[in-house]
């Protein structure tokens, strides 16, 4: 007689409670002063992500539109090859302006929260 595998669903639900509680708050930097976080910025280390596959050279550089959002311009270098993608990022309202809604493909937005900065924006 052949007995099938079962695992109990509430054995499973109990391990994905207590791994979540268990997990932390990410939290951001307390307020970002927008003006002097525009500019340039080079990637110094990362963790991997599908998009950046192969990339070198990474920059992202923050301008202001006329409209109030953020213009976000990526730029890296892949076997020599620029590669570059604009978007745009809007400010997460009671968020010290640490939250942001990031937008390279509409309607699709994801999250940009800034959880360091030295004091001086460098």
């Amino acid at each position: 007689m052949l007995r099938r595998k079962t695992i109990n669903p509430y054995v499973i639900l109990s391990f994905m409670s207590n791994t979540i509680t268990k997990s932390q708050t990410l939290q951001t930097v307390p307020v970002v002063d927008i003006i002097r976080y525009l500019g340039t910025w080079y990637e110094i280390a990362s963790y991997p992500q599908r998009f950046q596959k192969g990339c070198d050279c990474t920059t992202a550089e923050y301008t202001l539109s006329r409209a109030g959002y953020i213009i976000v311009e990526n730029r890296c270098l892949v076997k020599g090859k620029l590669i570059y993608i604009k978007g745009k990022a809007f400010v997460e309202k009671n968020s010290g302006n640490a939250k942001l809604r990031i937008q390279f493909i509409w309607p699709f937005k994801g999250k940009y929260w800034i959880i360091d900065l030295a004091y001086d924006y460098s």
